[in-house]
């Protein structure tokens, strides 16, 4: 069967809704829309209602009143509006005396008077002028958002028919709909630019402590990318100096996401920063620095993880890999908390290592967790690539994971073109397989390449 069809044709309804009744109908649904609300004021929408919608009703003035403890009587007006035009608006100082219209502020119900007596206004009110010449009065209360009620006022005694009462009582109540969502959009705006400002300042502060610059390690080189998935992460990677010319290597991933994360790989960092750099006891004068050999990775973790346990709300824990570089022997001793192991790629054989000879549960669930260590050495042209797990967990559209597969295929195809541009590359690599979707966890990647020469 095909609509519109000789066969099949529709009936056209020439209902009594007018073009500019349809258009506020349009408009006050399109208040759902971002695209039609971004540009659209409290102002905009009270003189578009106006002129499409309560423009048809037969009335000479439109009052807008409001609840208010700033005025005297407690009852204000917000605008006041004759033949379309407006007289008074957001003036709090002018409030409401009149005896009908206090009557209906107290009532819940929509109220009628058909023809009102000659003394139903006090001459001295501020809207005495505006509503001399009316005769009749309708009020419709809406109870939503504000305490307030809309008060039609008519020239003519049985101004308002009961098809026009209707239109008043539809056309009010979805109005007081588009005001507060309205109202409600322009309020969350600013509450989220607020938002956003503080997230940008913690951003910065986060960004602030992650090395500005990488160290420069005799006999090696040194490339690092980091890409939050949000505003702020919890991703962390740091170089320090240790004593023997010795340097420590970590990366580390903070579970959760945003300002949460973001705290932990704070927490995470003073931490570390502030732990014995050497194997004295920490009550104890330290050595000089070269003159004490390093604490051993393994040892460095458990302390971390002790201090974690106390320090950490809400459930967070914390991944890491630690390892203790030592340029002169080309060696690395290193200790891992649940977070992925590294790669390395051997140079000689063209063969990559998995570093996964020692493990360890995360930091900051258990107090008691010891972690072994494992070293190894490093030849010329040797590369070492440590990652969080926001590379291999990247998924593309269709749900597959990049998973280490893909990360191995990457390194090989790109390590002999040095570290940066490894790097570059993989991060390049991922976000094609994830296009159009955005990271949902935080990407970061550390190479380390010794010297061939």
């Amino acid at each position: 069967m095909i609509v519109g069809s000789d066969s099949v044709q529709p009936t056209v309804w020439h209902g009594r809704v007018s073009d500019s009744g349809v258009h506020l109908v349009r408009l006050l649904g399109g208040l759902s829309d971002p695209a039609t609300r971004r540009d659209l004021t409290l102002e905009d929408l009270t003189h578009r209602l106006y002129m499409m919608g309560y423009a048809m009703l037969p009335h000479q003035v439109a009052l807008a009143c409001f609840d208010d403890t700033r005025v005297p009587g407690g009852y204000r007006l917000d605008t006041c509006m004759l033949r379309g035009e407006v007289r008074f608006r957001d003036q709090i100082d002018v409030p409401v005396r009149n005896p009908y219209l206090n009557y209906a502020r107290q009532q819940e119900d929509v109220l009628y008077w058909p023809e009102l007596p000659p003394d139903w206004y006090d001459p001295a009110d501020t809207l005495a002028e505006s509503i001399a010449s009316c005769r009749c009065l309708l009020t419709l209360p809406t109870r939503a958002f504000h305490k307030a009620e809309v008060h039609f006022l008519c020239d003519k005694p049985h101004g308002f028919s009961e098809d026009s009462i209707q239109l008043a009582v539809v056309l009010t109540h979805l109005s007081v709909m588009a005001f507060e969502n309205l109202e409600l959009y322009e309020n969350t705006r600013v509450l989220h630019q607020r938002l956003d400002a503080e997230m940008q300042q913690m951003q910065q502060l986060q960004r602030s402590l992650l090395p500005s610059e990488l160290p420069e390690i005799p006999g090696f080189e040194l490339a690092t990318r980091y890409q939050p998935s949000a505003q702020t992460g919890g991703d962390y990677y740091d170089f320090f100096p240790l004593p023997g010319g010795t340097w420590g290597i970590v990366i580390a991933d903070v579970s959760g996401h945003g300002a949460a994360a973001a705290v932990g790989m704070a927490m995470t960092r003073v931490l570390l920063h502030a732990y014995p750099r050497d194997d004295a006891p920490a009550t104890e004068t330290r050595a000089p620095s070269g003159s004490a050999a390093a604490m051993p990775p393994g040892r460095v973790l458990a302390g971390l993880n002790r201090a974690l346990c106390s320090q950490l709300l809400g459930g967070n824990f914390v991944t890491a890999f630690y390892g203790v570089l030592d340029p002169a022997a080309a060696r690395l001793t290193y200790a891992c908390a649940g977070h992925n192991p590294g790669l390395l790629w051997r140079h000689d054989s063209r063969s990559i290592e998995t570093l996964s000879h020692v493990g360890g549960v995360p930091l900051g669930l258990f107090d008691d967790g010891r972690y072994d260590e494992h070293t190894l050495d490093l030849g010329r042209g040797d590369v070492l690539l440590l990652y969080t797990d926001g590379v291999t967990d990247a998924h593309s559209p269709g749900g597959d994971l990049f998973d280490e597969r893909r990360l191995l295929d990457a390194l090989s195809r790109r390590v002999s073109a040095g570290p940066r541009p490894l790097i570059d590359g993989i991060a390049d690599d991922v976000a094609r397989f994830s296009h159009p979707l955005a990271a949902t966890d935080d990407q970061t990647l550390v190479a380390l390449r010794r010297h061939v020469a």
